[in-house]
């Protein structure tokens, strides 16, 4: 469960280009998925123009700055749950202007979470994964702004 976010325009415009690019394979695409490493399966998504997603758990961005989906967000939302205008301003300038605090690991053992010292579910990979959430919905939020653009919230 998570907080999902939607740029509808750019959802429609990203999923046209999808399918146009599903219906005619290139040899450089059948060379690309001949050459794809099991990894690569794993990797991160990229910053999404179209989608956000935020879980409801330990590595929530908006709860490393004490904010919160239904406190601070659900009450600026539209009857039709878009984010829009002065409210997305609003929230944005929020959320930018708190300090993000990365937990440590006594504050995650005391919420029920536990990280490993090294690898890849490292106290350390959860902060990097927080901070780059936190530019990511950043990012989100300021080019719904710059387009005009209303963010559907599914909270």
């Amino acid at each position: 469960m998570g907080a999902d976010l939607y740029i509808q325009a750019n959802r429609a415009a990203l999923n046209k280009k999808h399918s146009l690019l599903n219906r005619t394979p290139t040899a450089g695409s059948q060379a690309q998925a001949s050459t794809s490493k099991p990894d690569d399966l794993y990797k991160e998504p990229v910053f999404s123009e179209a989608y956000f997603r935020d879980s409801y758990n330990l590595s929530s961005v908006l709860w490393t700055c004490g904010l919160s989906w239904w406190r601070d967000v659900l009450p600026l939302l539209n009857k039709d749950l878009e984010l829009t205008g002065k409210s997305l301003r609003r929230f944005r300038n929020q959320f930018a202007s708190v300090e993000q605090h990365l937990p440590t690991a006594e504050e995650l053992r005391a919420q029920g979470g536990h990280k490993k010292e090294t690898g890849l579910n490292s106290l350390a990979k959860l902060h990097e994964y927080q901070v780059k959430k936190r530019q990511e919905l950043l990012a989100f939020l300021d080019l719904a702004i710059e387009k005009g653009l209303p963010i559907i919230c599914s909270l």
